[in-house]
C-alpha cells in the first residue's frame, strides 16, 4: 500500500516536471569525414547507435561523437525534429534543415540511418490518429530517411517495418513500431497504440522470427509506470498485455526494447510471466530534463546508476563470441553492452548483459 501511494505521488510530480523541462544548448564540435561503414554479410551488427529528441535550432554536438564510435548503423527513436505543425510545407522545411546539417551529414553519409517518429515530428505534442496531415507527414518522414519510392512503408498506413541483419547464430531482427498513426486516446478499455493492421503485421513478424536477438523500437516507453502528462504503453494496458503475450506465445528470443521521448537516459526493467525484460531509453540529443527534484525522484525510483540527466546518445554493442569445437559444435554465449554518452563523448552509463537460453541476464 505504501509503495502504491509513493508511486502515485512520484508519477504525479515527475509528470509535471516532464511537461515543463527545458533545453540546455551546448557548442558542437567538428569532425573529419570517415569511410562509410557497412554491415558484414552473415554477421549481426557489432554496434547500434541510437537517440531521440532533436531540436533543429539548438546546437547538435552528438553527431561527431557518434561517428567516432564507428557504429554499424544509427537509429532515430522519434522527435527527429520539433515541427509541431499541421502545415506540410513547414514540416518539410524542418526535415530539410536537419538533413542539411553538416554534422548530421557525416553520420547519414557514413552509415545506414533507420528511424521511427514520435509526436513532435509527427505533427504535434501527444498527437495520435486525429492528425490531419498524417498521410503527407508519412511521406515527408520517409523522404527524410531516404526510403525508396517503391518501399512498402510508403504504401501502408503507418511507418512500421522490420530489418534483419546477419544469419544463423548471429542474427538481429529489428521491429520499428509506429505508435502514432493509429494511436487512440489511452486508458479506455482496449484503446490501441498500433491499430489492427499493425497488430496483424507484428504478430506475423514475431511468429516467423528466428533471430537470436529481437529489438523492438518504440516512440513511447514500454516498461515505464504511468506518469500523468507522459506517454507510455501502460496507458494502453490491452496492447501491452498483448505484446508480451505474443512474445511468449512465439518464444521470441533475446528481446530488448529501445525507446526515447523522456529527455533523459535510463535502464528500465520489468518482470512479466517469470521473465525479466529490459528497456534502453536514450533522450535527448539536444536538450534534457533539467529539474533537480525530478532528477532526485527518478534516481530514487530507478536507481542512481540506472539513469543519466544530460544530453545523450546510446550505443548497443554486441559480442557474438565464436563457435567452440568439440565432439559437438556448441553455441558461444552472446553478450550485449548498453552505453550512454554525454555531450563531451564521455561514458555516463555502462550495463553488461548475457544471453542465456534466449533471455537477457544483467551481469
Amino acid at each position: 500500500m505504501l509503495r502504491r501511494q509513493f508511486l502515485k505521488k512520484f508519477a504525479s510530480y515527475v509528470g509535471g516536471a516532464l511537461l515543463s523541462c527545458f533545453a540546455m544548448p551546448v557548442r558542437a564540435k567538428s569532425s573529419e569525414p570517415a569511410k562509410k561503414t557497412a554491415l558484414v554479410t552473415g554477421k549481426g551488427p557489432g554496434s547500434i547507435a541510437f537517440g531521440s529528441c532533436n531540436h533543429t535550432h539548438l546546437q547538435q554536438p552528438m553527431w561527431s561523437h557518434i561517428q567516432s564510435h564507428r557504429p554499424d548503423l544509427f537509429l532515430w527513436l522519434g522527435d527527429v525534429v520539433y515541427a509541431d505543425t499541421d502545415d506540410p510545407a513547414e514540416m518539410a522545411r524542418h526535415y530539410r534543415v536537419q538533413r542539411n546539417h553538416p554534422e548530421y551529414q557525416i553520420v547519414s553519409k557514413n552509415m545506414p540511418v533507420l528511424g521511427i517518429w514520435d509526436d513532435h515530428d509527427y505533427g504535434g505534442n501527444n498527437l495520435g490518429r486525429e492528425n490531419p496531415i498524417k498521410v503527407q507527414g508519412q511521406q515527408l518522414f520517409l523522404d527524410f530517411l531516404g526510403e525508396p519510392d517503391n518501399s512498402i512503408r510508403r504504401q501502408q498506413q503507418g511507418i512500421y517495418t522490420t530489418y534483419t541483419y546477419g544469419n544463423a547464430e548471429q542474427q538481429v531482427k529489428m521491429f520499428l513500431l509506429d505508435t502514432r498513426y493509429h494511436r487512440q486516446r489511452g486508458g479506455r478499455g482496449r484503446a490501441t497504440l498500433l491499430g489492427k493492421d499493425q497488430w496483424r503485421w507484428l504478430e506475423a513478424e514475431l511468429k516467423q522470427s528466428t533471430a537470436q536477438v529481437n529489438i523492438i523500437a518504440s516512440g513511447s516507453s514500454v516498461l515505464s509506470t504511468q506518469i500523468p502528462g507522459g506517454e507510455e504503453w501502460e496507458d494502453f494496458r490491452w496492447d501491452k498485455k498483448q505484446l508480451f503475450h505474443l512474445i511468449d506465445k512465439y518464444h521470441v528470443k533475446g528481446v530488448l526494447f529501445l525507446t526515447g521521448d523522456r529527455h533523459f537516459a535510463a535502464l528500465l526493467k520489468e518482470r512479466v510471466s517469470g521473465k525479466t525484460y529490459y528497456e534502453f531509453m536514450c533522450s535527448g540529443l539536444t536538450h534534457y530534463l533539467n529539474r533537480p527534484k525530478a532528477k532526485f525522484l527518478m534516481e530514487l525510483f530507478l536507481g542512481k546508476r540506472n539513469c543519466y540527466f544530460g544530453t545523450n546518445f546510446g550505443l548497443l554493442n554486441f559480442d557474438w563470441g565464436g563457435q567452440v569445437a568439440g565432439e559437438q559444435t556448441r553455441r558461444a554465449q552472446v553478450s550485449a553492452q548498453f552505453e550512454v554518452y554525454d555531450k563531451e563523448n564521455q561514458k555516463q552509463m555502462d550495463k553488461q548483459f548475457r544471453l542465456v537460453s534466449g533471455d537477457w541476464i544483467l551481469s
